[in-house]
């Protein structure tokens, strides 16, 4: 279930035709005539106070349960964070330099764009060493723009002893601020679990999911996922992913268990994890359709296949829904198939295997075996 909006609609058009009929009903004789002062006037009222005075009282209703979500019920909006990862600078010799937090760097992400990062930590290189590894950044702007970088970066402000700034770690982490809509469809679901316990499972994934750091949720009931053995009484495992499809850390985790413990009744038992990444390759040999080059065929498979891996959309069902994550234990080879078939530059493929971690390749499903997986693409060989 999610938020609806008030339907208050207002018709400018339909709201003057009934003033000019006021008007015709009081004033016998008086026609609405183009350029005269009182259509003017009417078509005013409809069009520049009453229409945009509608609107805003529709809005005021989406911002007061806004404010009672935040306020009164504590379900708060997830806020933008910046994109983080690590650099390497390298010097001009071995002198010994430091370079203090703030230092800021341009990284591409197109030809023609960069997002702007700064350092985090002081970074030193003793006496005798031409390079500091490991420097922290951050994005100066929050939001999921600098996701995803890596590679050589600019200097901003240019240091005549640094020769080279190399992003080594590739940035992740960032996140857009939560829509409005988002929210007030999040604090639907919340709001129903208030009174006053998880009783479902759906509950707990809920629940979870109103912990800001917590992008997906899924659940196993009588089940614990730290020791993997099931049919235990009063016992629930949920395990946690952020926007990345990553494990959102301990602090977050911790809130969790807060939060689920807070509500629980006598007795139950809430084991918190992250997911977990289980290797897969897939090598393929493509034939480019009519009208393609080979490298665009390449170029599309390799896309399809990341796009079915990917760790932020497994286990999102059909829609892909930002919020749900169905617990999917088997990537199936047919899922593959149909990803390097829906590509437009391919003609067909003469080769298509996958397999997990060190096991051999083949055209069998994969059947991952730990409790909450999702798949970590080791290799990807697309010819």
């Amino acid at each position: 279930m999610s938020y609806l909006s008030i339907p208050l609609q207002v018709n400018p058009e339909a709201l003057a035709e009934e003033m000019y009929a006021q008007m015709e009903s009081n004033f016998p004789g008086w026609t609405p005539k183009p350029g005269n002062l009182e259509t003017i006037l009417i078509r005013s009222i409809a069009y520049v106070l009453v229409q945009p005075l509608a609107q805003l009282a529709a809005d005021v209703a989406d911002e007061i349960f806004y404010r009672y979500g935040e306020q009164i019920v504590k379900v708060l909006p997830h806020e933008a964070t910046p994109a983080a990862g690590k650099i390497k600078i390298t010097f001009q010799d071995t002198a010994g330099y430091s370079i203090p937090a703030g230092y800021e760097i341009s990284v591409p992400k197109t030809g023609s764009d960069d997002v702007g990062f700064r350092t985090t930590a002081t970074a030193t290189a003793a006496p005798g060493s031409s390079s500091v590894s490991e420097v922290p950044i951050e994005a100066i702007e929050d939001g999921e723009e600098g996701n995803g970088l890596s590679g050589i970066a600019e200097q901003v402000e240019g240091l005549t002893y640094v020769t080279k700034v190399e992003v080594t770690t590739a940035t992740s982490g960032g996140a857009d601020a939560e829509e409005p809509s988002e929210y007030l469809s999040r604090l639907v679901e919340t709001m129903q679990t208030l009174a006053p316990r998880p009783i479902l499972a759906r509950d707990v994934a809920i629940l979870a999911r109103s912990v800001a750091g917590v992008q997906r949720a899924a659940v196993k009931d009588t089940y614990n996922a730290e020791t993997k053995t099931g049919s235990l009484e009063k016992t629930t495992s949920v395990a946690l992913m952020n926007a990345a499809g990553k494990d959102p850390g301990s602090t977050v985790k911790n809130a969790v268990k807060a939060e689920l413990a807070a509500k629980r009744e006598a007795n139950y038992v809430f084991i918190v994890v992250g997911p977990n990444e289980e290797g897969v390759s897939v090598k393929c040999t493509v034939v480019e359709a009519v009208g393609y080059s080979h490298a665009e065929a390449v170029a599309q498979t390799e896309a399809a296949i990341k796009s079915l891996l990917s760790q932020p959309l497994w286990g999102t069902g059909p829609t892909q829904s930002a919020t749900i994550w169905e617990n999917t234990t088997v990537f199936r080879f047919q899922d593959a198939v149909t990803a390097v078939n829906n590509c437009q530059a391919v003609d067909y493929y003469s080769l298509l295997e996958i397999k997990k971690g060190a096991g051999a390749y083949g055209v069998a499903d994969i059947t991952f075996t730990e409790p909450f997986p999702v798949p970590k693409l080791e290799t990807l060989s697309i010819t």
